[in-house]
């Protein structure tokens, strides 16, 4: 998927990934995102972020991450979610200009989805619950969507 995507390399996030970038010539990185399990990779990240450098999750941390880590790299940790604009009502008229700037890309085949399964049998319990059995896995690469109409109870 990430080289796909664009990617130069590709390490394995369930391997011990500064062995893996040591061994593609990174002591460091000056950007890293964690896009699951925020306080797991906390510590291998702020370890490998280089000076200046720039941490970011879109995940909620379930236990305290110890910033004062960061303190002498002078690095940040930034959390970014898709609906904050729009709970604090700020410049939302932006987001139709990154919507527009995504759909562009995407259709000019410069993005691609990451769009890897899904499951068309409807929406219920039981289609939710067959769908986060396969995330609880944390083998799941890509997204996993839910399509068809809400199906009763089952």
């Amino acid at each position: 998927m990430g080289e796909k995507n664009g990617a130069d390399a590709v390490i394995d996030y369930h391997d011990n990934m500064t062995e893996q970038l040591q061994k593609l010539g990174h002591e460091s990185l000056e950007a890293i995102i964690i896009l699951h399990s925020t306080e797991r990779y906390f510590d291998e990240a702020a370890a490998l972020i280089a000076p200046f450098g720039h941490i970011a999750s879109i995940v909620e941390a379930t236990d305290t991450l110890n910033m004062n880590v960061l303190k002498n790299k002078s690095a940040s940790f930034d959390w970014e979610f898709m609906f904050a604009k729009a709970n604090y009502s700020y410049k939302m008229e932006t987001q139709g200009e990154i919507l527009a700037f995504i759909a562009e890309r995407l259709d000019s085949g410069e993005l691609t989805s990451t769009l890897t399964q899904e499951m068309t049998n409807g929406i219920n319990a039981k289609s939710l619950k067959e769908a986060h059995a396969l995330l609880e896995k944390s083998q799941m690469v890509g997204k996993l969507v839910l399509t068809g109409g809400f199906v009763g109870e089952n």
